[in-house]
C-alpha cells in the first residue's frame, strides 16, 4: 500500500513486484516480469513497461473488508502444526490462508534500546497466528473460539 500511496495514479515500480521470493523463482528479468503481467485482466502495466497497478482501484472500503477477515491468535495451547490450526479454524468457517509466526532468538547481546526493539522483544517469545477467511462473518465468528486457546 505504501507504494500505491506514494504514486497519484497508484502505479508500483515493477521491481517491488519482481522482488517478491515466488516471483523470483519464476521470472529473471523486469522486461519478461512486464510481458506476463500485460496479460492480466486485473493488471495494468505503463507504457514504459517499469510500473504496475490494478485495473480497479483497491478502495478503503476493500481495505476494511479484508482486514475485517483476518484473526490473530496467541499463546496457542500444545502443537501449533498447520493440520491442528487448520482444524481449529475449519470449525468456524472456510479458511484462506495460515501463518505461523515462531519465536525468534534476538539479533543482538545487548538489552533493547528503542521502541521497535522493544516491541520485538514483546513478541519474541510467542507463537503468533494469522489467519485470513473467506469472509469477515466467519471472521468474527472464530474470535470467539480464539479467546478461549
Amino acid at each position: 500500500m505504501r507504494f500505491i500511496s506514494k504514486d497519484p495514479q497508484g502505479y508500483v515500480p515493477i521491481s517491488v513486484i519482481a522482488g517478491f521470493k515466488k516471483i523470483k523463482a519464476l521470472v529473471h528479468n523486469n522486461p519478461m516480469l512486464a510481458a506476463a503481467l500485460r496479460t492480466s485482466s486485473k493488471l495494468v502495466v505503463s507504457g514504459d513497461g517499469k510500473r504496475v497497478k490494478r485495473r480497479h482501484p483497491f478502495t478503503e472500503s476493500d481495505m476494511q473488508e479484508f482486514q475485517s477477515r483476518i484473526v490473530v491468535a496467541e499463546n496457542l495451547p500444545g502443537d501449533p502444526s498447520y493440520q491442528n490450526l487448520m482444524k481449529i479454524f475449519s470449525a468456524v468457517g472456510s479458511v484462506r490462508t495460515i501463518r505461523t509466526c515462531y519465536p525468534q532468538t534476538p539479533n543482538g547481546p545487548g538489552p533493547a534500546t528503542n521502541r521497535s526493539a522493544k516491541l520485538d522483544m514483546l513478541f519474541a517469545n510467542k507463537v503468533i497466528v494469522i489467519s485470513v477467511l473467506f469472509n469477515n462473518v466467519v471472521g468474527n465468528r472464530a474470535l470467539l473460539p480464539c479467546r478461549f486457546l
